[in-house]
């Protein structure tokens, strides 16, 4: 994956995203051609897709069901 050639795949929007500490580097460093903002927008991208051809089928998979996000930002899972 190459950053130049991934701003040719659609119109971007900018958003602003904090990431906890050391996760940035860690992507940088075994994606060094990339980059973060890149890996970060495919793997946002990816999920969108599969959430959405999802919700046509008016199903979802246990992973999308079942994932929960802490609201005060934590990043910790929320108990069932």
């Amino acid at each position: 994956m190459d950053k130049y050639k991934a701003r040719k795949q659609g119109k971007l929007v900018k958003k602003s995203l904090r990431l906890f500490d050391g996760d940035a580097e860690i992507l940088d460093e075994h994606y060094p051609r990339a980059g973060h903002s890149v890996i970060i927008r495919a793997i946002v991208h990816n999920f969108v897709k599969k959430l959405q051809e999802n919700i046509n089928k008016k199903e979802l998979p246990n992973e999308l069901r079942d994932l929960t996000i802490a609201v005060d930002g934590s990043g910790e899972e929320q108990p069932s």
